[in-house]
C-alpha cells in the first residue's frame, strides 16, 4: 500500500467524486436554472468544466483510488493530482458562483477532496514511490 490511511482516504475521494458526478449531471441537464445568473462565459465555463468533471475527472478519480489502494505508486501521483484538480474547481463552483440548489454538494466536494488530497499529501511514503518510480526515471532511450 501506499499511504498507510487509505482505508480513510479513498472512500472520501469517492465520495467526492461521486458528489460531483451527481451535480453535474444536475448542472448540464438544468445549465439555465443552476448558472441561470451567471455571465455567459462562466456559464460556458461552468457546462464544460461540469461535462469533463462528469466524463473524466470523476470516473478516473474511482478508478485510481482503487489502483491506489493495490499500491500503485503511479495511480497514487495522479489521484493526488485530479484530486488537486478538483479542490481547486470547486473553490471557484463554491466561492464564484451565485449561491444556489447546489451550494452545498459543490461544498461537501471540495471538503472530502480537500480532505483528501491533504491526507494523502501528508501520509504519502515519499520515499517508497521514488524507489517504485526510480528506474522509469532513470532508462536511458537508446537511438
Amino acid at each position: 500500500m501506499v499511504h498507510p490511511l487509505g482505508e480513510a482516504l479513498d472512500p472520501l475521494s469517492v465520495a467526492a467524486a461521486l458528489l460531483a458526478m451527481v451535480g453535474s449531471v444536475v448542472g448540464l441537464f438544468d445549465a439555465d436554472g443552476i448558472y441561470g445568473k451567471e455571465t455567459l462565459p462562466l456559464v460556458d465555463q461552468a457546462i464544460a468544466q461540469d461535462a469533463v468533471n462528469l466524463l473524466v475527472v470523476s470516473p478516473a478519480i474511482i478508478v485510481l483510488a482503487v489502483l491506489t489502494r493495490r499500491g500503485c505508486p503511479r495511480a497514487y501521483l495522479v489521484w493526488l493530482g485530479l484530486l488537486a484538480f478538483t479542490v481547486y474547481n470547486y473553490v471557484i463552483y463554491a466561492v464564484s458562483l451565485h449561491f444556489g440548489p447546489l451550494f452545498l454538494l459543490w461544498a461537501a466536494v471540495l471538503g472530502l477532496a480537500l480532505y483528501a488530497l491533504l491526507g494523502g499529501v501528508a501520509v504519502a511514503a515519499l520515499d517508497r514511490v521514488r524507489a517504485r518510480l526510480a528506474p522509469i526515471f532513470t532508462q536511458r532511450v537508446r537511438p
